[in-house]
């Protein structure tokens, strides 16, 4: 059974709300992507190009330094390139992807 303060709280909540300081809140979570290592950032990458049916995984090399993933060779397309790059952007621990590709004539 509600009291008659409690009632009449809930029916002005307004009044009852104090201002919210906010400016602190994020939305970026925090990624603490240092327990995959590069070996294992390489191989996850390695594995999906090899999945790719468009990509011919034997012309691109992987390049893991930390965080950074390079990728050099020979695709055959802009798409091959693109499907390359994003498999390296969905590996685990990925903060940044250098697409060195060159797509072939």
């Amino acid at each position: 059974m509600f009291k008659f303060f409690e009632k009449s709280d809930a029916q002005n909540p307004k009044e009852n709300v104090e201002e919210l300081d906010i400016s602190r809140c994020t939305t970026t979570p925090a990624v603490n992507a240092s327990k995959v290592l590069p070996s294992q950032i390489k191989l996850k990458i390695e594995d999906a190009l090899k999945r790719a049916a468009a990509s011919d995984s034997h012309s691109i090399t992987v390049d893991v330094q930390g965080e950074q993933v390079t990728l050099n060779g020979t695709v055959h397309s802009l798409t091959e390139s693109s499907e390359a790059q994003l498999a390296a952007w969905m590996a685990p621990g990925v903060s940044t992807v250098v697409n060195n590709l060159k797509i072939s004539n």
